[in-house]
C-alpha cells in the first residue's frame, strides 16, 4: 500500500515538470534503445540458437590439421564413415555451401548448401510446404535431382505460387523438381545471417559444381551429429578418437595425424578457432554501447541531485513530521523507477525502430545477408536489465543523499551549508568524471578509425584503382565445360577489346583485396639462397598475358605472361618482390625454378611489385602467378581499364555478357575503386558508430557538466554577490567558478587518456597507416573535449560573473 502511494505521488510529482521528465526520458530512451538493438543485432548474429528441433542436442564435428590441431571441415568418405560408425549420436548430416544459377526468366546468382539425405530429418529443420529429401533421393549420383527452396527464395522468384511443389527450375543448366519450401524462419545451417535460398543432395554434385565425393582429401562439408537420448559431449569423443585413429592408419596419405573434435553447436558463433577473435570483438561493441547507458544514467543523476536540493525544505518537512528514511527512500524511488520505465518504453520502441533499420540493410557483398534482428523475449528481457540497472544507478545514491538534510537550515529556508553544499558537488562531480572519462574513449575510437579510413587513400596499394571495372561470372554454374569457358572468354574479350573505350583487359581467378578467391598453394623451390629445396606455402593467382598492364602492377624485372604462354599453360611463373626476396635474396630471380602444387617444374619469368592480398594494412605476402589456362569454367573476373569513367565501363561490361548469353547470371560488378572500398566498410562502420556513440556521450556529459557549474552558481548567489560586493571583479568570479570545475575535468581527461591507451593499444593490430597511439588522433580529441567543457561551463559561469550584490543580499 506505501509503494502504491509513494507511485501515485510520483506521477503527480514528475507531471508537475515535463521539461525535467522530457530531458529525463529522452536520454535514457536513446540509450537504452541503441543497446537493446545492438544486443538484439549480437544476438542474432552470434548467440541466438538454430531454428531447429532441440538444438541443444547438435553437436558440430570438425576434422583436425595433420598435427591434431584446429577445426576444419571434412571430405565426404569421412563423413560416411562418421556416419555408419559413430556411436552416441541418433544421426549424422553433413552440409556445404553452394553458388548456383537459376534460370527461366531473369537469370540469377543463388546461394544454398548442397546437403546430405538425412539434413533435415536429423537436424529437426521445418518443412512448411511439401516434404523433406527421402534417403533414397541420397544414393545413386545424379539419379534424383531434387530440391528445397527457402520460403523467401518462394516468395521473392516464385510469387508464392501455391503448386510450387513439384514444378521444375532450371540450376545450373540442368532441371530439378522442386520437393519442398522450407519454414519461413529457416535460413540454413552454415554460418548465423548468412541466407541459403535452396538445399540439394550431395548426389547431385555432378550437376551442380565438381564432384568431389569421393576424394578423401577434399575437405569441403561441414558435419553435424544429434546426441542420443542419454548420451554426452564425452562419450561421442571417444568414439571420434577411436575413428580418428582407424582411419589415420588405414589412409596415411590423406587422414595421417588427423582425427575428430566435437563441439556443441550452441557454442560455436563462426568457429571455435575464430570465435575468440569475435567474442572479444562483440563483447567491445556491447561495452562501447553499455558505457553509453552508464553516460546516461551519471548525467541523469546529476538532475536527479539538483532536483533533490531543491526540494530539501519538503523532505526535512517531512522528516519532521515523522516520515522514516525509508519511507522518503522509497518515495523518491518509485519517482526514478517510473522515470526508467518511461526512459525504457521509449528504449524499446527506438529499439524495434532500429532493428528494422538493421535488417533492411544490406552489405556491399554479393552475399543474401541479413539478420533476424527483432524485439523478441531475449531482447525485453535485456531491456528490462538495462532499465532497473538505470533506475538503481541514478536513483539510489541521489535518494539516500537527498533524505539527509540539514533540518535546521531547511526549516530555516536558509541556504544549504558550505559542508552540505561541497558534499553534494562532490557526488556530482564523482559522477561527472566517469561521463567525461567514457566519452573520451569513445570519440579515440572514432578518431582512430576515421584516420584509418583518411589514411587509406594514402596507402601504396601496389595496384591502380582508378578507370577501372569489374564483373566476375562463374561459368560452372551455367552449365559450361571449360572449353565453351574458353570460347566465351575468348568471344567476350574480343568484342570488349574493339571497344574504343577500353584500353587494356585482363581475366583472373583472383584480384587484389579479393573476399572470394583467397588460395594459398604450397611450392618448393629448388634452387633457393637457403638451401637447394625448400617448401613454403605462398599465395597465388591464375591471370592471363594482360593482368600487370590492366591492373596497373608494375614489374621489377623480367616480363609478363604472353598470350601463347596462356593459352598453352605454359611453365612459367611471375613472383612477387617478397617471394623474391625471400628466396634469392641477392638476385632478382628471374631464371630460378619452383616447383608449383601440381608438380610441375616452372620457371620464374618476372618479378612483380608487391600489392596488398588481402588487407590494406597487411607487409608485404609472398605471392606467385600462373598462366590461367584452362581453368575457364571457374568463377573469374574480367578487369578492363578505361580512358574514361569506370562506372559506364560497368554498364559496357553488363551489356556486352547479356550480349554473348543472356542466361549468363553475373556474380559481382562494379568499379575497382568500390572494390577497395568495400574492404574500407568495417571501418568505416566502425568510425561512424563509435563517432555516434562518442557525440551521444559528450552531449551528455556536457549537460552535465552544464548541471553542476549551473547548480554551484544557483547555490552559491550569496557568497558570489558578497565577494562582488567587497571587491571581486566578475573576471576573477568567473576565473573561481570555472577553476573549480576543471579539477573534475584534470582527473577526468587523465583517466580518459589513460584508459584510451590501453583501448588503442588493443585496437592496434586492426587500425592501419597510423601508430595505435596516433598523436593527431589523442591532440583532437583532448581538444574537442577542451572546447566542449569550455562552452559547457562558460554559460553558467558568466551568470555568476553577472550578480548584482544587491539582489544577492537580498537571498534569504
Amino acid at each position: 500500500m506505501a509503494f502504491v502511494s509513494s507511485l501515485r505521488f510520483a506521477i503527480r510529482s514528475i507531471a508537475a515538470r515535463p521539461l525535467f521528465v522530457g530531458v529525463v526520458v529522452v536520454s535514457l530512451g536513446l540509450a537504452i534503445g541503441g543497446n537493446s538493438a545492438v544486443f538484439s543485432l549480437v544476438d542474432a548474429a552470434l548467440l541466438r540458437p538454430l531454428d531447429v528441433r532441440e538444438p541443444d542436442r547438435l553437436i558440430n564435428v570438425y576434422t583436425t590439421d595433420s598435427g591434431g590441431r584446429g577445426y576444419q571441415t571434412s571430405s565426404y568418405p569421412d563423413y560416411a564413415v562418421l556416419r555408419d560408425e559413430l556411436r552416441g549420436v541418433s544421426g549424422v548430416f553433413a552440409h556445404s555451401g553452394l553458388m548456383t544459377t537459376i534460370t527461366g526468366g531473369k537469370p540469377e546468382v543463388i546461394f544454398g548448401e548442397i546437403v546430405t539425405g538425412n539434413y533435415f530429418a536429423v537436424s529437426g529443420a521445418r518443412i512448411a510446404l511439401g516434404r523433406a529429401f527421402t534417403p533414397d533421393e541420397d544414393r545413386v549420383p545424379g539419379a534424383n535431382p531434387v530440391v528445397v527452396i527457402s520460403d523467401r527464395l518462394w516468395h521473392r522468384r516464385f510469387g508464392g505460387d501455391s503448386v510450387i511443389v513439384g514444378r521444375t527450375i532450371t540450376l545450373n543448366g540442368h532441371p530439378f523438381t522442386v520437393v519442398g519450401v522450407a519454414a519461413p524462419e529457416f535460413s540454413g545451417m552454415l554460418f548465423r545471417g548468412v541466407n541459403s535460398d535452396l538445399w540439394a543432395p550431395t548426389m547431385m554434385m555432378g550437376a551442380l559444381r565438381t564432384d568431389q565425393l569421393r576424394n578423401r582429401e577434399e575437405r569441403w562439408m561441414f558435419v553435424k551429429a544429434r546426441l542420443a537420448p542419454g548420451a554426452s559431449i564425452g562419450s561421442v569423443a571417444r568414439s571420434l578418437a577411436t575413428i580418428g585413429a582407424r582411419l589415420s592408419s588405414e589412409y596415411p596419405a590423406s587422414n595421417a595425424g588427423r582425427t575428430f573434435v566435437a563441439r556443441a553447436t550452441n557454442d560455436v558463433m563462426v568457429n571455435p578457432d575464430g570465435d575468440r577473435f569475435i567474442l572479444p570483438g562483440a563483447a567491445m561493441v556491447l561495452a562501447a554501447v553499455g558505457l553509453i547507458v552508464l553516460i546516461a544514467a551519471a548525467n541523469i543523476a546529476n538532475l536527479m541531485f539538483a532536483r533533490a536540493a531543491a526540494r530539501s525544505r519538503e523532505i526535512a518537512v517531512r522528516l519532521a513530521l515523522g516520515a522514516s528514511r525509508g519511507q522518503l527512500v522509497t518515495m523518491l524511488l518509485a519517482e526514478s523507477g517510473l522515470l526508467a520505465a518511461l526512459g525504457g518504453a521509449l528504449g524499446l520502441g527506438l529499439a524495434f525502430l532500429f532493428a528494422r533499420l538493421v535488417v533492411a540493410f544490406q552489405p556491399p557483398i554479393p552475399l543474401p545477408i541479413s539478420f533476424d534482428v527483432g524485439v523478441d523475449a531475449r531482447v525485453v528481457a535485456f531491456t528490462l536489465l538495462m532499465t532497473t540497472l538505470a533506475a538503481v544507478l541514478f536513483g539510489l545514491v541521489p535518494a539516500l543523499h537527498a533524505t539527509r538534510p540539514s533540518l535546521t537550515h531547511a526549516l530555516s529556508g536558509a541556504r544549504v551549508g558550505v559542508g552540505h553544499r561541497s558534499a553534494l558537488l562532490r557526488l556530482r562531480g564523482l559522477f561527472l568524471v566517469p561521463q567525461l572519462t567514457l566519452s573520451l574513449v569513445l570519440l579515440v575510437i572514432a578518431g582512430l578509425f576515421a584516420r584509418s579510413v583518411a589514411q587509406a587513400a594514402k596507402v601504396d596499394a601496389g595496384f591502380d584503382v582508378e578507370r577501372t571495372a569489374m564483373i566476375a561470372l562463374s561459368l560452372n554454374l551455367d552449365g559450361y565445360d571449360s572449353a565453351r569457358a574458353a570460347a566465351f572468354y575468348a568471344d567476350l574479350t574480343s568484342r570488349l577489346a574493339s571497344r574504343p573505350a577500353v584500353q587494356s583487359l585482363a581475366v583472373t581467378d583472383r584480384i587484389p583485396l579479393d573476399l572470394y578467391g583467397n588460395r594459398s598453394e604450397e611450392i618448393t623451390v629448388l634452387d633457393a639462397a637457403v638451401g637447394t629445396t625448400t617448401a613454403r606455402v605462398v599465395q597465388s593467382a591464375n591471370v592471363d598475358a594482360g593482368y600487370f598492364e590492366t591492373l596497373g602492377i608494375r614489374l621489377a624485372a623480367g616480363r609478363a605472361f604472353t598470350a601463347a604462354e596462356v593459352r598453352d599453360g605454359a611453365p612459367v611463373t611471375v613472383v612477387s618482390e617478397a617471394t623474391a626476396r625471400r628466396f634469392w635474396p641477392n638476385a632478382s630471380g628471374i631464371g630460378r625454378t619452383i616447383r608449383g602444387a601440381d608438380g610441375r617444374t616452372l620457371e620464374v619469368i618476372g618479378v612483380a611489385r608487391d600489392a596488398k592480398v588481402q588487407t590494406l594494412g597487411e607487409s608485404p605476402v609472398t605471392f606467385v602467378y600462373h598462366p590461367l589456362a584452362p581453368r575457364y569454367a571457374q568463377l573469374l573476373r574480367i578487369v578492363a581499364r578505361t580512358s574514361s569513367s569506370g562506372d559506364r565501363l560497368v554498364a559496357t561490361l553488363r551489356a556486352e555478357v547479356a550480349a554473348l548469353d543472356p542466361g549468363v547470371a553475373v556474380f559481382e560488378s562494379g568499379t575497382m575503386h568500390d572494390h577497395v572500398g568495400l574492404m574500407l566498410f568495417p571501418y568505416r562502420a566502425a568510425a561512424a558508430v563509435s563517432a555516434l556513440l562518442g557525440a551521444f556521450g559528450l552531449l551528455l556529459s556536457s549537460v552535465g557538466l552544464f548541471g553542476v557549474v549551473a547548480f554551484s552558481v544557483a547555490r552559491r548567489t550569496r557568497e558570489l554577490g558578497i565577494r562582488i560586493a567587497i571587491g571581486a571583479a566578475p573576471r576573477e568570479v568567473v576565473r573561481m567558478v570555472v577553476g573549480e570545475q576543471l579539477r573534475v575535468v584534470a582527473v577526468s581527461m587523465a583517466l580518459g587518456l589513460a584508459l584510451s591507451l590501453a583501448v588503442a593499444r588493443a585496437l592496434g593490430s586492426v587500425v592501419f597507416g597510423i601508430a595505435w597511439a596516433d598523436p593527431v588522433t589523442f591532440a583532437a580529441v583532448t581538444a574537442v573535449l577542451s572546447v566542449m567543457v569550455m562552452l559547457a561551463s562558460a554559460i553558467p559561469a558568466a551568470r555568476a560573473g553577472r550578480i548584482s550584490p544587491a539582489t544577492a543580499l537580498r537571498e534569504e
